[in-house]
């Protein structure tokens, strides 16, 4: 890829409850501890990666409330309490809710748009949070990121939702010129349990050139720390998954 450009992932995932908002908080943080340049874009109308950043819950703009306003993103861009450029999805009722997705049907360039209207640095890291599923603007995305990373826990239904994500891959990004990883993490994994293991190894014979180095372990700490208002690097330093985050995004990096 072109190394001068913004790099842009998407962290996705064709079912709900498997942590992908805190994957990708807690991704978006150890790239900035590393020392990258990072904005982090909500694109679920559920609005809550600001939470995992530190945002203040009263704030209510974000990017979907600038496309309905017809305003540059720009304007919505929050630096967190935590280091990192957020653009949030923005507080919106359903009414609102829906002429943003008419939106997005009647006019298909409004996402490309509005990332240019950010103006990103070259080298930047802008890692997505998506809604679950193959909701619209997940399709509209998907031909501009240059790195997917399919979130999945280890359970048996994994294997049903691999089939999803390599349909997209093939459907949305591979072939793009500046495309350069589709991967799957596995989250939330338990030291000792023989179902899960089970599942990992039947998710590596089925896709083990595209799984992430590493797993995310099940850690209540991630729970304690985003009910504290704190990252889990700060809440509890020295709690393993922390490690599990840096080896992602040092992989991550070293694909760029």
């Amino acid at each position: 890829m072109n190394h001068e450009h913004p790099r842009l992932i998407a962290v996705v995932s064709p079912k709900g409850g498997v942590g992908k908002t805190t994957v990708t908080a807690n991704l978006a943080l150890k790239l900035a501890a590393s020392g990258q340049s990072v904005l982090v874009i909500d694109l679920d109308p559920q609005n809550a990666l600001r939470l995992h950043l530190q945002l203040p819950f009263a704030e209510v703009g974000g990017h979907a409330v600038q496309t309905l306003n017809d305003e540059p993103w720009s304007a919505a861009l929050c630096v967190s309490p935590c280091g990192v450029t957020v653009l949030p999805f923005g507080q919106l009722d359903d009414d609102a809710v829906d002429r943003f997705e008419r939106r997005c049907q009647d006019q298909p360039a409004w996402l490309a748009q509005g990332l240019a209207s950010l103006k990103l640095q070259p080298r930047t890291w802008v890692v997505i949070d998506t809604p679950p599923g193959s909701a619209l603007q997940v399709r509209q995305l998907l031909p501009h990121v240059n790195a997917l990373l399919c979130v999945l826990l280890p359970e048996v239904a994994s294997l049903v939702t691999v089939a999803t994500m390599e349909r997209w891959l093939q459907t949305y990004c591979l072939g793009q010129p500046d495309f350069m990883l589709g991967a799957y993490l596995i989250n939330a994994v338990s030291d000792a349990d023989a179902l899960e293991t089970d599942v990992i190894e039947a998710l590596n014979a089925r896709v083990g050139a595209r799984l992430a180095p590493c797993t995310i372990r099940r850690s209540d700490v991630l729970r304690e720390s985003f009910a504290s208002a704190q990252p889990v690097s700060e809440y509890a330093p020295a709690d393993p998954v922390n490690d599990d985050y840096r080896v992602l995004a040092d992989w991550l990096v070293a694909h760029a």
